[in-house]
């Protein structure tokens, strides 16, 4: 009875830290298109939220979604996961920056902002239902248990 407590603390944990990382990509996202679209690139001390805030939804923050989406029911390790985020974000930059350059629309700082914020919050958001959908390890492990006794 007492590991069956352990094992629903462990998950609700595991369910609050990613709620947390949804919310926080949420943030960021929000953060960045604010930036993006109420500070002007003249205004020199303010500029710099808008760089730190515009390189971090360039180069870590659609690749981090799409590590936590396609690694749900995994661990993987933080040099892992900092490195393919900044090699998929650049690569999700190159791929939004060539549809815009042959689109109507044009190649613009907000809409390239924009799309990689959608695509952000989309991966965000199938990430968090990948991981508070799936079944805790140990209870694959005591389903297995209970086949293997069968």
């Amino acid at each position: 009875m007492n590991n069956d407590t352990e094992s629903m603390a462990q998950a609700d944990k595991k369910t609050t830290l990613n709620v947390t990382r949804f919310f926080l990509v949420i943030l960021l996202s929000v953060l960045s298109i604010i930036s993006v679209l109420m500070i002007p690139p003249a205004s020199f001390p303010l500029v710099t939220l808008r760089w730190i805030f515009g390189l971090l939804m360039l180069l870590w923050m659609p690749g981090y979604c799409f590590v936590q989406m396609l690694f749900a029911d995994k661990s993987v390790e933080a040099a892992d996961t900092i490195i393919l985020s900044v090699a998929l974000s650049l690569l999700f930059v190159i791929i939004v920056t060539l549809i815009f350059n042959f689109t109507p629309v044009g190649l613009s700082e907000m809409a390239v902002i924009v799309s990689l914020v959608a695509i952000s919050i989309v991966f965000s958001i199938i990430a968090l239902l990948r991981q508070v959908t799936q079944p805790s390890d140990e209870a694959l492990n005591q389903n297995d248990a209970e086949v293997t006794s069968e």
